[in-house]
């Protein structure tokens, strides 16, 4: 099992260095409070990686595990073509596989400004009991 965890970190990190790579913020699982108010004044930009459910599949010995990447941008024109690419640069990770994406505009609090958000669906295979 040893071995699968490391493949799991390992995964977890290219998955992290690579959005880094963007230039922009990448938070784990949520943005905390204080850091969302810097983004309220400068306008948001920035990933949050959340590792999501673990569950069966139809092989005993391989688990599949849900990886959403979310994609906060403000005031980007080319934000689709910006997520294409991301998309094409995860799919070359090793055992990681796009499913989806799914786009949403968030109202801000108390403003009439908006927050384009892409939630960036992705799966991995958990080999156990190797």
């Amino acid at each position: 099992m040893e071995k699968t965890f490391e493949k799991m970190k390992e995964q977890k990190q290219e998955i992290y260095d690579l959005l880094a790579k963007q230039n922009i913020p990448v938070f784990e699982d949520e943005i905390a409070q204080d850091e969302e108010i810097d983004f309220n004044e400068n306008g948001y930009h920035f990933f949050v990686l959340q590792m999501g459910e673990i569950e069966p599949t139809n092989q005993d010995r391989i688990l599949s595990q849900v990886i959403d990447v979310y994609y906060y941008s403000q005031y980007l024109d080319d934000l689709d073509e910006k997520v294409v690419n991301l998309i094409a640069d995860l799919r070359n990770i090793y055992g990681i596989t796009f499913q989806r994406t799914n786009k949403l505009r968030v109202q801000l609090k108390d403003t009439d400004q908006y927050v384009d958000q892409v939630m960036i669906s992705l799966r991995r295979k958990i080999p156990i009991g190797c």
